[in-house]
């Protein structure tokens, strides 16, 4: 039921029907065991003394260093070390750095030793300001100058180890990877896939040379098992907490089966979060949709997701959720009727079933304030329903 889920997530810039695009799985959605393997390595990083744990995958030959760190400073006297930091100063302006990875093939021992001629890259994880996700910068280090990778710079949910060993295997041919993250900053609430994670399916294609479609990432360390992407998060207490999140989804139904096949035949996966991904994000109306998913989704039970009304659920895409974005995104200043009276009908009718998904009162009245808007922008200009996202 997974691709049912995310379909009706997008429902419209209006409507934001990410109710059951929120994944709350059985298996490997749940919180994962941690390996506890790890060793403790005293690192001199770019001058900074450091105690890192440390995975190592003998099978890969790659290891995987990381730390909490809070300390603002130290973000920014290693990427002035590494001549960077001028490179992303200005995202400072609106963003606060979460994290830092170096990728490196300085072998570990007992310590590890970090100068700058070590270092062939660097990622930087910047958290937005105001909003719940954050921005990924990529560069590589040539003689030591940094020279960025413009077209892997792109949004993400989550920091994910998974990602980190992508870029160290397939973009650096590096076999260490040191991790400095600030987890109060990480992105609060569901775990999706989002610009970046696609641009980097797309790169390992293109590395590989192949036209396969990549396996499903096995969560890697720390996570010790699942498929699915190894996420970082802040515990209760503060300190780290990580989590083998499924892409695949963990029920298997006949309604997966479907959903599955109908979302990747037509590539309406990608339509629909590069929806969310390119023009809800920028809009003001579209930002409180998205703040309304975060709080649905701490709602929804996957329990409630029936087969008819997944299947359902695909044909409301089809029928209405696909033209109307499309349309919208395309021409937002047309005088054309986005949805017409039929369409508001049916909407509000699967709105009102969906609102039987759910038994807390906060989440049934931020149903009915999306049933609201489906209303009153029923039967008006395109350009109007654009202009009231933007309002």
């Amino acid at each position: 039921m997974k691709y049912a889920k995310i379909a009706i997530s997008m429902l419209s810039a209006f409507l934001l029907f990410y109710i059951l695009s929120c994944r709350k799985d059985n298996n490997t959605c749940k919180s994962c065991m941690v390996r506890n393997d790890y060793q403790i390595v005293p690192t001199k990083i770019l001058g900074l003394n450091v105690d890192f744990k440390m995975y190592r995958d003998s099978a890969k030959n790659y290891n995987l260093l990381f730390k909490k760190e809070t300390e603002v400073s130290n973000f920014s006297s290693i990427l002035s070390a590494l001549n960077t930091f001028e490179s992303i100063k200005s995202e400072l302006q609106n963003n606060h750095i979460a994290a830092i990875v170096l990728f490196s093939n300085q072998q570990v021992l007992k310590d590890l030793e970090l100068n700058p001629s070590q270092i062939a890259g660097v990622m930087v994880y910047f958290k937005n300001s105001t909003k719940n996700m954050m921005t990924v910068r990529v560069f590589k280090l040539q003689d030591q100058n940094p020279i960025e990778y413009e077209n892997l710079a792109a949004r993400t949910l989550f920091l994910s180890t998974n990602d980190i060993h992508d870029l160290a295997s397939k973009l650096f041919q590096t076999k260490t990877s040191v991790a400095l993250i600030n987890y109060q900053l990480l992105p609060k609430g569901p775990v999706m896939k989002m610009d970046f994670q696609t641009k980097l399916e797309r790169l390992n294609l293109s590395l590989s040379k192949t036209t396969v479609p990549n396996q499903p990432h096995q969560c890697s360390a720390p996570c010790s098992s699942g498929q699915g992407y190894c996420t970082a998060s802040e515990s209760q207490n503060g300190g780290e907490k990580w989590n083998c999140w499924s892409t695949q989804g963990c029920k298997k139904t006949d309604a997966d089966i479907r959903g599955r096949g109908y979302m990747q035949d037509r590539n309406q996966n990608d339509s629909l979060y590069a929806f969310r991904d390119d023009y809800l994000y920028n809009t003001v109306k579209g930002q409180s949709y998205i703040h309304s998913y975060y709080a649905l989704c701490e709602s929804f039970s996957t329990d409630s997701m029936s087969f008819s009304f997944s299947i359902e659920t695909l044909d409301i895409v089809e029928s209405h959720v696909l033209p109307i974005i499309g349309y919208l995104k395309n021409h937002s200043n047309s005088q054309e009727i986005l949805i017409n009276g039929a369409a508001k009908t049916n909407l509000v009718n699967y709105m009102l079933k969906a609102k039987n998904k759910f038994t807390e009162e906060g989440a049934r009245n931020r149903i009915d304030e999306i049933i609201e808007d489906i209303n009153y922008l029923a039967n008006k200009p395109t350009s109007e329903v654009h202009n009231f996202l933007n309002q």
